[in-house]
Order: structure tokens, then sequence, then C-alpha cells
């Protein structure tokens, strides 16, 4: 049984501002949700509603939670975990950052009562996962000098957030990529893709390239399907397909993975 549900908005303060496709932000208002068994078991949640990716306001969200996450709600036995599960995609359908952190309280209180780790939970595939730390658009030497802090830091996956000016993003990817060690995993974050637009007036040009290069053909031909169908107007699929193929090392499975991030 619960006997308390405490639901609160807390503003965080970033130490710098963090530039994405579509702001700059130097806070971010969260909701944090707890919840209190009849034992004091404690369970917490957190929402971050971003209109621009959920379609949702801090304000719907944090209102939709007081209203439908009462102590009527929890009308099953606690360790009904599916039937929590279900119940939480109807009650707040339409509102997924809700949706992420009544479950995750749930879960969280779950794991507290039965001493019982997630990881174990959910099957315990892996004992351990590297941190990956998110470096926002940024001038080529900041982004560098950002990013050698991170790995001095001990971080072994690095994102780097891109997605306002292709030809930038390709040279800071370039760039970082040349100095990451080999154990460092490097993840992009585009945050924006491209209109659809004239297919085939790149096939000549992707067959010309291919002659050039180790990639494969059907390769480089499905990698520019994809850049077109995300928009990325027919002139400039080939520069970009040559400079993601440049960063890939002529390797077609990191080509597939950098094409998609920028999709």
């Amino acid at each position: 049984m619960i006997s308390k549900i405490s639901i609160n908005r807390q503003i965080l303060h970033f130490r710098t501002p963090f530039q994405i496709t579509y702001e700059s932000v130097n806070t971010a208002e969260v909701i944090i949700i707890q919840i209190v068994d009849e034992n004091g078991n404690i369970g917490f949640g957190s929402a971050s509603p971003d209109t621009e990716v959920t379609e949702e306001t801090v304000d719907g969200v944090f209102e939709v939670l007081n209203q439908r996450l009462t102590k009527d709600f929890f009308e099953y036995d606690l360790n009904s975990w599916y039937p929590y599960h279900e119940k939480i995609q109807q009650t707040f359908a339409g509102f997924p950052s809700a949706q992420a952190a009544v479950e995750e309280v749930y879960l969280n209180l779950w794991s507290q009562i039965h001493k019982i780790p997630l990881t174990r939970f959910f099957g315990g595939y892996r004992n351990s996962c590297n941190t990956m730390i998110t470096i926002g658009i940024q001038p080529l030497k900041e982004a560098i000098k950002e990013v050698k802090k991170r790995l001095e830091e001990g971080f072994r996956v690095i994102k780097l957030k891109c997605g306002l000016d292709v030809i930038g993003d390709l040279e800071r990817i370039r760039e970082v990529n040349k100095m990451i060690p080999k154990n460092v995993e490097l993840v992009l974050d585009a945050n924006q893709g491209y209109s659809l637009d004239e297919a085939k007036k790149m096939i000549k040009e992707l067959k010309e390239y291919g002659t050039q290069t180790p990639l494969e053909f059907t390769g480089l031909r499905e990698n520019a399907k994809l850049l077109l169908n995300f928009g990325v107007e027919a002139e400039n699929v080939l520069p970009y397909l040559k400079m993601l193929g440049d960063i890939s090392g002529g390797n077609a499975e990191k080509l597939n993975s950098l094409t998609l991030a920028f999709a």
C-alpha cells in the first residue's frame, strides 16, 4: 500500500550553456516524483518534458500527474509489475514523459522493497556498462578541449550533438574521431533530419565515387537513399557521403552508423 505521494518541480542550473539544434539552454525544469509505501520504502522518478521532442509541456505533465497519480492508482499488489505497466500506458496515454516517470518511480520502489537491483529484474545481461557523456554543439576548438577533458575523466563513450551545420559537424566528427583512442566509442546525435528530394540525380555520381573508395556501390546507394529520405538536398548527398566515407575509413558498417546518425 502507498502511504505518501509527492510531486514537485525543480529547476536545474547548468554550469555552462548547452547547445542543441533547436535551442541553447542553461537550465532545465524537471518534475520529481516520490512515493513511499507503508513500510517506509521510497521510490523516485523524474520527468523532463521537451515540447520539441514529445509535444508535452512541464505544466501539462505536472497537471496530469497530480490528477491521475493518486493513492487509488495503486490498486494492485505492488509485486504486480505487468498490470502496473499496462495501467501506466493507459492512464497516461499521450504523455510519454509522465509514463516514463511513473514507471520509473514504481520500479525504483519495487527494487527497494525486494533489495534487488533492476539489472537483475531485467535479466542481468551485463554487470556494468560505460557511461556516455554528451558534448553540446560548439566550435571545433571548444569541442576538442571538452572531449580531451572528458577522456581524462575516464569516459569511454563520447556523444557529439550535431545538426545545425552538416559541414561543420563533419569537421568536428573527423577531428574528434582522430583524437579518441580505439577503446572509446563515438556516438552522434543529430537531432534533425533533412527533406526528401531528387534521388535519381545522385546515382551516376555515386557510381563514380564507388570506383574511388573501398566501399561497395550498393552500400553507398542505400546510404544515399537514407540521406535523401530525411531531406538532404540531392546536390549535397555526395559531398556528405564522401566526408562520412573518409571518417569511416572505408568501413561499411561505420559508414552505415554515421549516415543513420545524421538521418
